[in-house]
């Protein structure tokens, strides 16, 4: 099978050997926004001013890479030994796949963390990063180009939509699983402006727990208690979305997850469950998208979805 990076091949997209390299006199080219345009500037350069391919974003097996600026920005330096991050998003999916993606590599050592970034990391993700033993002065979130005495840049642990390594998997597993008699239902209603909004949910939400699910919103709940649904619950569910994601914070999962699936399948979803060892369906909620407006769809049938998710609950 495809290994990201140029890294070969490999029987087993889960287990295979992650690089983790050091460099002296690396610059680190920070990216001004997540949704980086080709071209940029960013990532790790090593001394020679080449590009680091590790040091990438990669998705769908396209790297993201730009090369040092042409006009040649000025450069700090800072004498120490570091290791390497990656990306800031503020997008709670990508940033528990992606940013996190290097958690491996660092989470166990005493360097400082160094991100590639123009943009702070919020209250939220400082939370979580707590939550996962990465305490706040580790981090060192660059504003311009930045060369170190020697700096490590590991390969990501997480590669959107089929990679998620075993290493990566223990480094994120927190909360141990355990089978429980709850079915819950985590809903998108809450999710207002930009966000993609479900017409439709409040509907089967409602017929839900009329059948005994536990309707949970998880955002803006403690982190603890959103990952504490999956570690404890018998079944959960919800349309694909970030929310979902939250189960790579478990260990040993004992849920099965119900997953319905937006227009275009995610297969991330498949790939988690996977490496994770769990029990994933997902189910074909005819959920159209709104011509109108690209974060708009609808679920056609809310009753035949909730039919649908009790008899898969059920089996």
């Amino acid at each position: 099978m495809y290994l990201p990076y140029g890294l070969g091949s490999a029987s087993d997209p889960a287990d295979y050997e992650l690089p983790l390299t050091a460099y002296r006199n690396g610059t680190v080219y920070p990216a001004d926004d997540y949704q980086i345009p080709r071209g940029q500037p960013m990532g790790v350069l090593d001394q020679d001013a080449r590009p680091v391919r590790i040091s990438g974003l990669e998705r769908y097996r396209n790297i993201l890479l730009g090369e040092p600026a042409a006009n040649g920005e000025p450069v700090a330096f800072i004498d120490e030994e570091v290791i390497f991050a990656g990306y800031i998003s503020h997008h709670y999916g990508h940033f528990l796949l992606e940013t996190l993606s290097r958690l491996w590599a660092y989470k166990e050592s005493e360097l400082r963390i160094v991100w590639a970034a123009g943009r702070n990391l919020t209250e939220w993700s400082h939370k979580l990063l707590r939550f996962l033993s990465v305490p706040h002065k580790r981090h060192l979130i660059l504003r311009q180009p930045t060369r170190f005495a020697k700096i490590w840049v590991p390969a990501p642990g997480y590669i959107i939509p089929d990679h998620f390594h075993y290493r990566q998997k223990d480094a994120l597993a927190t909360v141990q699983g355990r089978l429980g008699e709850d079915k819950i239902y985590l809903t998108r209603q809450s999710f207002t402006g930009g966000f993609y909004h479900i017409d439709g949910e409040a509907e089967l939400t409602a017929r839900l727990r009329d059948k005994g699910w536990k309707i949970v919103t998880p955002e803006g709940l403690p982190i603890a208690e959103q990952v504490g649904f999956f570690a404890n619950a018998r079944v959960i569910a919800g349309v694909e979305g970030s929310a979902l994601h939250t189960c790579v914070l478990c260990k040993d999962m004992k849920a099965r997850m119900l997953t319905l699936r937006r227009p275009k399948p995610n297969r991330n979803y498949d790939t988690i469950a996977r490496t994770m060892g769990i029990t994933h369906q997902g189910l074909p909620a005819h959920i159209v998208d709104d011509p109108a407006n690209p974060k708009r769809a609808m679920i056609v049938d809310p009753a035949a979805t909730a039919a649908l998710l009790e008899e898969r609950a059920e089996r």
